[in-house]
Parts: C-alpha cells; sequence; structure tokens
C-alpha cells in the first residue's frame, strides 16, 4: 500500500470538512484565523472584486456566504498546507489611500483621515522620497501608512496586502516598515529616552504644575481625613510626573546553546509578571504626553534600577519636582511613593495611599489600560509572534509606536484621556514637533 517513507507518493485531495471532525486546539485556531482573514477581506474585496477557488469565481467576502467560505478555506488550508483562495485585486503603482472608506481608515491607520497622515508627514519632516534599507523607494505618506498599519494590528503577509489595497510584496512591505521604524528611532531616540526640555517646560507651565495637585483637592471630602487634609495637599505640590514602568510580552528566548545571541531564558524572564518580556521606564506628564521612555530592559530588571539608569531623578532634583511612583521606588525627596505595610497603618496612611493610587492611575492607560493607550492602539507589540527576543525590529516599533502616540495626541486631544482627566492643555502638533523633537540636542539638555 505504501505509506510515509515507503518512497510512493500520493497527491493530496481537497477534502471538505466540516469544524466538528477537527480536533479541539486546531478548531479553536482554524476559528481564529477565519476571523482574522474574514476581516482583513471584509475591508477590501466587494462583488466588484471576487475571489476564485480554482477556475471558479465565488461571491465577495461582504456577504454570509462569502464570510462561511473563507472558514472553509482555512480549513482546507490546515488540511491540505496549501492556500487556495486568492484574492484578484487591480495591480496599483502606489497605494490608493484616498479610495479607503472613512469608517476603515481608523481600523488600518489609527487616523481618521489622510489628511491627519500628510500632518504628521510634515510634522516629522520626512524626505519626499524614502529609500528602505533594501533599496526599495516610495512616497513618505506611502511609507508612514505602512508603518501605522503594521503597528496598528498584528496581520500577516497576505493579509497585510489585502488590508492595503496594493500588490506590492511583502518583502516591500515588511522593508519599508522595518526601516522607517529605525529610522524614526535614531532620529528620535535620545528625545524619547529623555526630553528634558518637555519637563522643564511642563513644570513652568502653572496649568500643568498644578494639575496634580487641583485633582487631589478635587476629590470628595468624604474620602479624605478632615485632620490630614492640608499635609495631604502639600504632599502633591510641585508633583508633575506620573512615573512607573511597563512591560512588553515576548515569546520564550532560546537558550545559549540554540541561539547566536546568547539570550537566556532566566534573564528575560519577569518573576512578577510570570512572563518573558523586555521592559521600559516612562514618565507621564498630567496632559499624557510621555516625556521619558527609557529601555529596554530584560524581564528581570525592576523599577529601582529603570529609574537610575534613566537619571530622570537628577533632572527632577535640579527644577525642585516631583514624581508620582509606586513602593518599588523607595525613598528619595524627589519622589511620592505610598506607605509600605509594615504594620498596622493609620487612617491618614490608609487614605493617603488610596488617594494615590487613584492619581497614579492615568499612567496605565498611557501604557494601554482600559482599551486605549500604546498596547491597545499599536496591538503588534502585543503578538508574541511578532515581538520575540530575536527580532531586530522590536524595540524600533516600540519607540516609534510611542514616538506616534505623542504625535497623535497632539493632533486629536481626544486620542488620550489622560489630559481630559487632570484638565490639563496640550500643545499643537506643529508646537510639539517643532520644540521638542526637532530642536538641537543640546538645547534639548538643558
Amino acid at each position: 500500500m505504501g505509506g510515509p517513507g515507503s518512497g510512493r507518493r500520493y497527491k493530496r485531495r481537497h477534502v471538505e470538512i466540516s469544524q466538528a471532525q477537527l480536533p479541539a486546539k486546531l478548531r479553536r485556531y482554524t476559528e481564529c484565523r477565519a476571523r482574522s482573514l474574514a476581516y482583513a477581506l471584509s475591508l477590501v474585496l466587494s462583488p466588484t472584486y471576487p475571489v476564485h477557488l480554482g477556475d471558479n469565481p465565488v461571491v465577495g467576502f461582504d456577504s454570509d456566504e462569502g464570510l462561511t467560505f473563507a472558514s472553509r478555506c482555512l480549513i482546507l488550508h490546515h488540511v491540505s498546507r496549501t492556500m487556495i483562495a486568492e484574492a484578484s485585486l487591480p495591480p496599483p503603482k502606489a497605494l490608493q489611500l484616498e479610495d479607503v472608506p472613512s469608517r476603515e481608515f481608523v481600523l488600518l491607520f489609527r487616523v481618521a483621515t489622510l489628511d491627519h497622515i500628510l500632518q504628521l508627514v510634515h510634522a516629522l519632516r520626512l524626505p519626499d522620497k524614502f529609500v528602505t534599507d533594501h533599496g526599495y523607494a516610495l512616497s513618505s505618506v506611502d511609507a508612514l501608512a505602512i508603518l501605522l498599519s503594521r503597528l496598528s494590528y498584528p496581520r500577516r503577509g497576505y493579509e497585510w496586502r489585502l488590508a492595503l489595497r496594493t500588490t506590492w510584496s511583502v518583502a516591500k512591505l515588511s522593508s519599508c516598515a522595518v526601516s522607517l521604524a529605525r529610522f524614526l528611532c535614531k532620529k528620535f531616540g535620545n528625545a524619547l529616552q529623555m526630553n528634558r526640555r518637555l519637563i522643564t517646560d511642563s513644570f513652568n507651565q502653572p496649568e500643568l504644575r498644578c494639575a496634580i495637585q487641583n485633582k487631589v483637592i478635587a476629590v470628595p471630602r468624604t474620602q479624605r481625613n478632615a485632620r490630614g487634609r492640608a499635609q495631604l495637599i502639600k504632599q502633591y505640590k510641585d508633583a508633575i510626573v506620573i512615573i512607573d514602568g511597563t512591560h512588553f510580552r515576548t515569546a520564550k528566548p532560546k537558550t545559549r546553546a540554540q541561539s547566536q545571541y546568547g539570550v537566556h531564558q532566566t534573564v528575560a524572564f519577569s518573576g512578577k509578571d510570570k512572563e518573558h518580556c523586555l521592559k521600559f521606564h516612562g514618565a507621564v506628564l498630567p496632559n499624557g504626553l510621555l516625556a521619558s521612555f527609557y529601555g529596554a530592559y530584560p524581564g528581570r530588571a525592576n523599577d529601582g534600577r529603570m529609574i537610575c539608569e534613566s537619571r530622570i531623578k537628577e533632572h527632577l532634583m535640579s527644577l525642585g519636582a516631583k514624581a508620582l511612583g509606586d513602593k518599588g521606588y523607595g525613598r528619595h525627596e524627589t519622589l511620592i511613593i505610598p506607605f509600605k505595610k509594615h504594620g498596622v497603618l493609620g487612617i491618614d496612611e490608609r487614605v493617603f495611599n488610596t488617594l494615590h493610587a487613584s492619581i497614579r492611575e492615568p499612567v496605565k492607560w498611557v501604557y494601554g489600560a482600559k482599551g486605549f493607550g500604546i498596547k491597545s492602539e499599536f496591538a503588534l507589540l502585543t503578538n508574541l509572534d511578532f515581538m520575540r527576543i530575536q527580532a531586530t525590529a522590536r524595540s524600533s516599533y516600540i519607540y516609534s509606536a510611542v514616538l506616534l502616540f505623542n504625535l497623535l495626541t497632539c493632533l486629536d486631544h481626544t486620542f488620550n484621556k489622560v489630559a481630559e482627566y487632570f484638565d490639563a492643555p496640550l500643545p499643537t502638533l506643529i508646537q510639539f514637533a517643532d520644540r521638542y523633537l526637532h530642536a538641537d540636542m543640546n538645547d534639548m539638555a538643558l
């Protein structure tokens, strides 16, 4: 009869089976891939652009029948190891961004209109013609749109092409996204790690300098102890930033014997978070802008190490400003941290810890809690298939996402909820870019 290894080859037949006949693990994976493919195809395909199964045209994916067909195609794909569904799209010479409907533009690029992408290109002062590291040449508008679409959702190659309505190769799209991320990281990396001018200007601006203290005063009297009310408000005087560390999950790295990078699994593993990750340390202003984003560190690094190497405490000390932190930072004259529970805390200490936790909560919103923030808006950063220790562009993607998050916050004041929470003013996009991104680095360090 012959079998595997007998030397006799059998041609695989495309046998249509139901999802109930698949193993549970494969069925869950197939359903997830079907939803992902159906989402990408529903954005670009219509009855004008039919999908072909062999030589037979199939209805567009904007109908229920088409979505069912996408699920069947994925089942056949995992059984036969070949992709059956191929979309026949017209070959455009460039990305047709003006043809993307407005309701889909936000899902693909995280901006509302094409005019917002043009404003971002102008603010970043990108060249008219951008050349990737592999020699691909395209306009800066198309390059930034490709990077935004890459960060917005962890799509696979063919899904990415379908979502962008282009027949450019996946290699060209990937080269463009990686090259632009590295270009932005190299050009604005120092301003992202520690923007001293932004912290200094915010401290000298009364609306931002008193924003955190005014929020403490606005807390209802029932949540405060009347006896320690004056002391509680006084402690938050000159508090200008909220500091905290964040981590980005990565796939389990290889051992030293298996990896040419020599990365230990124990170094990348975080005992606190119980997962392999990369850690960064950030400082968030009351208007939601990240004034410092320092990293990357292995998963075993703690907040105390990261804040010492970021040197933000020295700059705050020179200004006379203070920062809000958690218990992991330790006592310092520039830090306001909650009381540790060495024993039984008094009523004043417990009220202070409760209030302190509520005031520090917005820093987690910037990182991605509450359904918005860097990790929520740029979902690629949370996907383990793309965020690997061995991936050379992982830090560039993270830094470019932080840069774009700050720019989008200034472009659309409803993009970031922190400024609304503290009732703090935001600069315009051009003001932020000209003063805090393109200024001389020597002046920015003052």
